[in-house]
């Protein structure tokens, strides 16, 4: 069996304010660090929590008030462990923040006091690297024999067509339709970005605390679609119940009138008293 290596999945980690990097933790990839720079200072408002899965790396983000605590880890860690990480980091510099204040914040001011905490929380953090899972994968897969049985493709009276075994037929099915070669992929930072310009711009029409969840592995499109939609139908149902209680209002408004009036009619006998 090939060997794995057990790495850090957490390639950078950061506390920020108005996109200025209060504390950092980084493996020293500095690609990873300009995206996640660009990415702070285009945060969805009105959201909880952002991520997004591209790469086999994750781009987390975790809002509390004024400050953006984010996290770019491996794939392989999982979008729960992320959080349950990123929660961490959010409470340890609560209370760092209530020794020391908030006053005279410049960036990477408390790189010192917070590093030490950094390492603590992403020590544990280990695992093999869903790139490494994947090869092993590929390589487990490459060597178990495969059986290979003649298939009959199509039987036409007119034509004896050939006759193709699996292997044939799996390259066949990886030939491109139209004979185009796959689109280049867009460049990691800009594509991150447009996820994240994407949510901002539709981050008007959300209310306060809505966590959204955008993997760019999945082609079912963004869950901010689907929450939309579920809004959408809901303001409909509120407005048709709306309705249908005022309705039963005025009907019931009408009943009582009505009985109130055969009472007034039944006790004046007519309407004597009036004429009085």
């Amino acid at each position: 069996m090939a060997s794995q290596s057990v790495l850090n999945l957490v390639y950078f980690s950061c506390v920020s304010k108005d996109a200025m990097i209060l504390a950092e933790h980084s493996e020293g990839d500095a690609e990873l660090e300009e995206v996640a720079a660009e990415c702070l200072e285009r945060v969805p408002p009105l959201h909880s929590r952002f991520t997004h899965t591209t790469r086999r790396k994750m781009y987390s983000f975790l809002m509390d008030g004024p400050f953006v605590y984010c996290a770019i880890v491996d794939e392989a860690l999982g979008k729960p462990q992320v959080f349950v990480f990123l929660e961490h980091v959010r409470d340890e510099f609560k209370k760092l923040l209530k020794k020391r204040g908030c006053e005279g914040l410049s960036s990477c001011c408390f790189d010192k006091e917070f590093g030490p905490v950094y390492k603590r929380l992403v020590t544990p953090l280990v695992g093999v690297p869903q790139i490494e899972k994947d090869r092993l994968m590929e390589e487990e897969s490459k060597s178990q024999p495969a059986k290979t049985h003649p298939v009959q493709v199509f039987n036409s009276p007119k034509d004896s067509l050939p006759v193709y075994d699996n292997a044939q037929i799996q390259d066949l099915n990886h030939e491109p339709l139209l004979g185009h070669g796959k689109k280049k992929k867009k460049d990691q930072a800009t594509e991150v970005m447009d996820i994240v310009r994407e949510n901002g711009s539709k981050a008007l029409d959300t209310s306060n605390g809505l966590e959204v969840i955008v993997d760019g592995n999945c082609p079912g499109g963004l869950s901010l679609q689907k929450s939309a939609s579920f809004r959408n139908k809901g303001q409909q149902l509120a407005q048709s119940m709306w309705w249908r209680n005022v309705r039963l209002v005025l009907i019931i408004d009408v009943v009582v009138c009505t009985i109130l009036f055969g009472v007034w009619l039944g006790v004046c006998s007519g309407f004597q008293c009036i004429s009085r």
